[in-house]
């Protein structure tokens, strides 16, 4: 009877570890065999991370829709519209909308931990900075400047959102 015991807990012990790797809040390694009782600090670290993790996605914007709307949604409509205005007016919105991006960005970033956070903030306020002196034609882009801005807009953002999180999970510290 108490073999069976022993089994049952080695078992719900081995499941709980493998929840923990596919929600990856503890590192899938190989390691040699320990006992169940070596294994126990561990389960509790992972306990407590999966607890920090929790309170990580309660604070997201990006995880809630109405938070994502007003910080992401409104300034990317402002970013579609200013495509059909003329270059001033473009050059005001497009930085607007940008700086508004990275400036909740990187306060989402402090809330949370949101790891594509800590790289699209600065890149969208560097972006905005790079459409202001396109605007101004303090700095000249080319024929295409606004479309190579655009690009850069939707596909570096996209990129440094898919790649960091893909390479660093979606939260960085918990």
């Amino acid at each position: 009877m108490f073999q069976l015991s022993d089994n049952v807990t080695t078992s719900r012990g081995r499941l709980l570890r493998l929840l923990f790797v596919w929600h990856r809040s503890v590192p899938a390694y190989s390691g040699t065999a320990t006992l169940q009782r070596e294994r126990e600090p561990d389960h509790d670290w992972s306990l407590q991370r999966m607890s920090s993790l929790e309170s990580c996605q309660s604070k997201d914007w990006v995880s809630d829709r109405r938070s994502y709307v007003m910080a992401w949604g409104l300034p990317g409509i402002i970013l579609v519209v200013g495509v059909f205005v003329d270059p001033l007016s473009r050059t005001v919105m497009w930085a607007g909308a940008l700086a508004w991006k990275g400036i909740a960005c990187l306060v989402n970033a402090a809330r949370c931990g949101r790891t594509h956070c800590y790289f699209t903030g600065p890149y969208f306020l560097v972006l905005a900075i790079v459409v202001v002196l396109h605007g101004l034609q303090i700095v000249w882009l080319g024929e295409y400047g606004w479309v190579w801005l655009g690009l850069a807009i939707v596909a570096g953002g996209g990129a440094l959102w898919y790649l960091t999180e893909k390479a660093w999970g979606n939260f960085s510290r918990g």
